[in-house]
């Protein structure tokens, strides 16, 4: 397979073989206005696009959409075969219209680097604003690429979906959670102080709270003094009744249940959170704390302004996923997992000791799918947690120094793992004895109140500007019908750069949290309107709800820092 070129009538024309074949690139006969045609057929309709264009050709394709699309607007392209990228520059001066500071390329990558530049250059305003345009004969030629890039672009729909709900419905809480954890931190460590308690040789316990760790109880008793056990917070229940203390619990959902945290003997156990996690564990939970950071702007500014970091880990959805991102950080390359079933074995969704906020064996009204089973056939599974799989076997594709052992039989099958009995599991990787030694770490010491401080004074001039902005926009809007085009688009655009100012300053953000739900979810579908007018009051309805939410922070500050 490579691609090449004939010469008709004293023009080139790419092409390429493939099984036997030699499929032409592009058109014999009226090549513009054939080129024309596919570039007006692909031709977005929502402000601020993104075309997701599948194979570069000899670029002239490309070349005809970048001629009638708005100069704001995003393309990337990816090219499956490094030969056509090779000749298309070399034969057809392809690079320079790749030259165009509204392109980004990418050429003959894994699955992992193009969701990588996915996510890297698209937010979750612009998902629904995706067009993907295939360049004519690729699906023929690269139909096992293609298929790698539309999954690519799937997995980052559903991210960044999953992502800003769970923002949009949570962020208030969120944002009053980083808050009074921080006190804590100031008192505690971050996860930062953990990794010189481990040798290689040491292998992590995950334990998730799935069907499964019920049969694994007496394995795992059998486990504690010669691994790392760490559980999943909705697994300790399960634990305790069976009097198994882990070595740690790791907890994530700002609001989660805590009637997980009433034994007493689990405010001695220590514990990892992010910053986000709910602050109210706090009440019950009294050993070291080690906290982290997944994202959080706010956490990442305040700690520069006490010249220091806080960790990152490359954790996402569930609290199962980011206990395997935790493992990765510190070090720990054989990673055994019990519990972990991603899927409803036995019509089960949890442990039947553990404490969620629904009927744990109900899966009425869920949208249940098939999905491969560590047996050997199927179990059915839902969608968050088929979410939750996909992400999994992200990291174990990213991360392929890693050993993760899956002991769940009738669990779902992760991509990347390989499956064990907890038996042979325990026997393999077991050290002669493990004891998680904690003498050595310091606490952090930081001091937040000033930083925060100084996003209140920068929070308190940006308001003041949006103030006199809002009551602009009030005043001119009866006067919207004697406006001509360009006035309109100007105000739009003014708009449109005073949105992105407030998405991109982190010390904005935690005010964008406190907007209502209602507001921020009218705002999704903000680049599908092309009606100016409608726009620009949509806009006007978030700055009025930016404002008020702005009341919140001041009394963060009068609870935090007064």
């Amino acid at each position: 397979m490579s691609a090449g070129y004939i010469n008709i009538d004293g023009r080139d024309i790419m092409t390429y073989d493939h099984n036997g074949y030699t499929y032409r690139l592009e058109s014999l006969y009226y090549a513009d206005k054939y080129e024309q045609m596919w570039a007006k057929g692909h031709l977005s309709q929502y402000r601020h696009a993104r075309y997701l264009v599948f194979g570069l050709g000899s670029g002239s394709f490309l070349r005809a959409l970048l001629n009638i699309i708005p100069e704001d607007a995003l393309v990337i392209v990816y090219e499956p075969d490094r030969s056509v990228y090779e000749l298309a520059c070399s034969r057809f001066n392809a690079d320079i219209v790749l030259a165009d500071e509204r392109i980004r390329f990418l050429c003959n990558s894994e699955y992992a680097d193009i969701f990588s530049l996915l996510t890297s250059n698209m937010s979750f305003y612009d998902i629904n604003g995706c067009h993907i345009c295939i360049h004519p004969n690729y699906a023929s030629i690269f139909a096992d690429e293609y298929n790698t890039f539309s999954k690519a672009v799937s997995d980052c729909a559903i991210q960044k979906e999953f992502g800003i709900d769970t923002t949009i419905l949570n962020g208030k809480i969120l944002v009053d959670n980083v808050f009074a954890n921080l006190l804590h931190l100031n008192n505690n460590y971050t996860i930062e102080t953990l990794k010189n308690s481990f040798t290689s040789s040491v292998s992590a316990v995950l334990i998730a709270s799935g069907p499964s760790l019920d049969s694994s109880i007496e394995t795992i008793k059998r486990m504690k003094g010669h691994f790392f056990l760490l559980c999943v917070d909705s697994a300790l229940p399960t634990l305790m009744k069976n009097d198994i203390v882990p070595d740690m619990f790791i907890s994530v959902d700002s609001v989660k249940e805590l009637a997980n945290f009433t034994d007493p003997r689990i405010a001695a156990i220590p514990a990892i959170f992010p910053t986000t996690c709910n602050h109210r564990i706090f009440e019950y939970h009294k050993a070291p704390a080690f906290f982290y950071s997944y994202g959080d702007d706010i956490v990442d500014f305040i700690a520069a302004e006490n010249n220091s970091a806080i960790p990152h880990l490359e954790a996402n959805s569930s609290v199962s996923n980011h206990a395997f991102a935790a493992c990765l950080y510190l070090n720990l390359r054989n990673i055994i997992c019990i519990g972990l079933d991603l899927a409803f074995p036995g019509n089960s969704t949890h442990s039947k000791n553990a404490v969620m906020y629904s009927d744990i064996s109900s899966l009425k009204d869920r949208v249940t799918l098939p999905v491969k089973c560590n047996n050997g056939q199927t179990v059915m599974t839902d969608l968050q947690m088929n979410l939750y799989r996909i992400l999994l076997e992200d990291r174990i594709r990213i991360h392929q120094d890693i050993n993760v052992i899956n002991t769940s039989i009738c669990g779902a099958y992760i991509e990347g793992s390989e499956f064990m009995n907890i038996e042979a599991a325990a026997d393999e990787y077991s050290v002669p004895c493990f004891n998680l030694d904690l003498s050595h770490i310091d606490k952090s010491g930081w001091d937040f109140k000033q930083p925060f401080k100084k996003i209140i004074t920068s929070q308190t001039d940006f308001y003041e500007g949006l103030i006199k902005t809002s009551e602009q926009l009030d005043k001119m809007k009866s006067l919207y019908s004697y406006f001509d085009d360009d006035t309109i688009q100007s105000i739009l655009a003014s708009c449109d750069e005073l949105f992105n100012i407030i998405n991109n300053r982190f010390d904005l953000q935690c005010i964008c949290h406190y907007i209502s739900a209602d507001i921020q979810f009218e705002m999704k579908d903000i680049n599908n309107n092309t009606d100016p007018l409608s726009v620009i009051a949509k806009y006007q309805t978030f700055f009025k709800g930016f404002a008020d939410a702005y009341n919140h922070i001041i009394q963060l500050e009068n609870n935090y820092i007064l």
